[in-house]
């Protein structure tokens, strides 16, 4: 793939999408860095890739790849349509009939749906079920495959016999965007843009989108790509003692502060997930009581670091009671998201201020139940 090609140094990095590997030229010969923690990852999206672009960003001493769905395919999409509801005219007087008035003109019922009845009129005319089809509409007057009885004021069904249809279908990703540094021989993070092209002049990095070139590095928004802004997101599994089943009950981390959890699930080992609320930043879950004092709904400074409590979002699975008196999930592991919410100390948005996370740490006991 020759659009994947960077080259820094005596380094050259591309990307071989049949053997769905990225690969690394240097003195040492050929390496593999897409097995460097991401090989599945790679052998999952490069097949799904029409376009790989590789470049080398010269500030941060990184490989950055961006690959990318541009096309949608035809393919079988299966539609679930809800049948219509209709209720029978005045007009009819309770006559056997294979044609039926409505009450309401409804353009959405066509020629080849199914007709559906109450139970209680299955009960009285058996041969009713599955058996009865639209066979044309004229207006508010829908004829059907066979004589039916019907009286005024009921209540049928016109449902679509159509489970499947050819259609385009959505990719399932328009872009991964990614980053390699030699530095850490690993992928260091997941970047938020689509460059469609991109490299290094002078100690500068550009990417192109559409028919604009930007300048990366070049005012103090950060994480603003094109205009367009993206949180700092990072996953973290804990998974000490794997074979313990914890209870989860704080959560602590040192960085910048208002970093809050947007989600933390851990799946126990009666196959339930047990899911916690959403733990606010230290700034935007800031409040004064009734008696003006301080206080915090989520993470609460202390010394240079921030706890909060970790509330199970759960009423029935564990013990029965309100999850806003109960705290803590369990199982084996795990599994956090955390996310910087850029804020100055009065709650207004700063996108200028950086986003630091040095460690994440958990504080769990043996599960008892």
């Amino acid at each position: 793939n020759p659009e994947s090609f960077a080259v820094y140094g005596f380094r050259k990095y591309f990307v071989d999408k049949d053997r769905a590997a990225v690969l690394r030229l240097s003195r040492d010969g050929i390496t593999e860095i897409s097995s460097y923690g991401m090989k599945s990852f790679f052998r999952n999206f490069l097949k799904r890739s029409n376009v790989i672009h590789g470049m080398f960003d010269l500030h941060s001493k990184s490989y950055v790849i961006s690959l990318q769905l541009q096309f949608k395919s035809l393919g079988l999409e299966q539609t679930f349509v809800n049948p219509i509801s209709a209720i029978v005219s005045s007009n009819t007087v309770g006559k056997v009939s294979n044609v039926v008035s409505l009450k309401v003109l409804n353009s959405r019922i066509k020629a080849g749906m199914k007709v559906n009845f109450s139970e209680e009129k299955i009960k009285s005319y058996p041969s009713y079920k599955n058996s009865v089809s639209v066979l044309s509409v004229n207006g508010r007057n829908v004829t059907v495959s066979k004589e039916i009885h019907v009286f005024a004021g009921e209540a049928i069904e016109f449902e679509t016999i159509e489970d499947f249809t050819t259609e385009p279908i959505a990719p399932l990703f328009k872009f991964k965007t990614l980053a390699f540094d030699d530095k850490v021989n690993g992928w260091t993070s997941f970047l938020s843009f689509r460059p469609d092209f991109g490299g290094s002049v002078t100690n500068n990095f550009y990417t192109w989108n559409g028919a604009n070139l930007y300048k990366h590095y070049s005012n103090d928004n950060k994480n603003t790509f094109y205009g367009n802004f993206a949180p700092s997101l990072v996953k973290i599994i804990s998974n000490q003692n794997p074979s313990l089943v914890k209870h989860y009950k704080t959560i602590n981390y040192e960085g910048t502060n208002n970093w809050k959890v947007t989600s933390m699930f851990s799946p126990a080992d009666d196959d339930n997930n047990y899911n916690a609320y959403p733990i606010p930043g230290n700034i935007t879950g800031r409040y004064s009581d009734q008696f003006g004092v301080t206080s915090f709904a989520g993470f609460t400074p202390l010394e240079k670091k921030y706890y909060a409590n970790v509330v199970v979002n759960d009423t029935n699975s564990i013990t029965g009671i309100s999850a806003l008196t109960t705290t803590g999930v369990k199982g084996f592991f795990a599994e956090t998201t955390l996310e910087h919410q850029p804020v100055n100390n009065n709650k207004t948005s700063n996108r200028k201020k950086h986003a630091e996370l040095f460690s994440v740490g958990f504080n769990y006991e043996q599960s008892l139940y």
